[in-house]
């Protein structure tokens, strides 16, 4: 298996977890705060739906992102894994106006996708079952994409510096503060 096949694999297992998790979402969870600073559940959805369109596009005709962001992820996130499972070794990311490596594309997204998903069960008052198996590559993804000096972390980067994880913390708690994100965060 090629590395790009590999890394679409580790990204199709990562949002086969989220989709389920949003298919699950109440009209009433819509509106809960997430750890994902500034978003509740609905805008934290309808901000990936944005990002998936606007890395592989939209159907032509279609609007890139409808009124109902959990009634479209399933399809939006399909259109996604159909568009890399044909992509070339390089994708164009608007949102950093580059070209990257598909794979790396590919393998950030799926990390992406597991923190999204702790990210709406917080909000809901969950923990996330996670499969042991995807937590070492996350790991392994996550030091890359926020090690220091990485471009995509900080101020002017995509990601939250990281926060120092608590002694003895489990293996999604740490992964979730290289992240910036607070493992402790709970819907107050």
């Amino acid at each position: 298996m090629t590395a790009t096949a590999e890394a679409l694999r580790f990204d199709r297992q990562a949002l086969e977890l989220i989709r389920a998790d949003v298919a699950s979402i109440t009209d009433a969870e819509m509106t809960l705060p997430t750890p994902c600073e500034g978003w509740n559940v609905a805008g934290l959805i309808a901000h990936m739906n944005r990002e998936h369109t606007a890395i592989c596009g939209a159907p032509a005709g279609a609007s890139p992102v409808g009124t109902d962001s959990r009634a479209e992820f399933a399809p939006i996130t399909e259109r996604w894994l159909a568009f890399f499972s044909t992509a070339g070794d390089t994708v164009r990311i608007p949102r950093l106006a580059a070209e990257l490596p598909t794979q790396t594309v590919l393998a950030t997204h799926a990390v992406d996708m597991l923190i999204h998903r702790w990210d709406l069960a917080r909000a809901r008052g969950r923990t996330p079952r996670t499969p042991a198996g995807l937590l070492p590559r996350a790991h392994a993804v996550a030091d890359l994409v926020t090690a220091p000096g990485s471009p995509l972390t900080g101020p002017e980067g995509v990601y939250k510096p990281p926060i120092p994880a608590a002694a003895g913390s489990d293996s999604f708690d740490a992964l979730v503060s290289k992240y910036g994100r607070d493992p402790n965060w709970r819907q107050r």
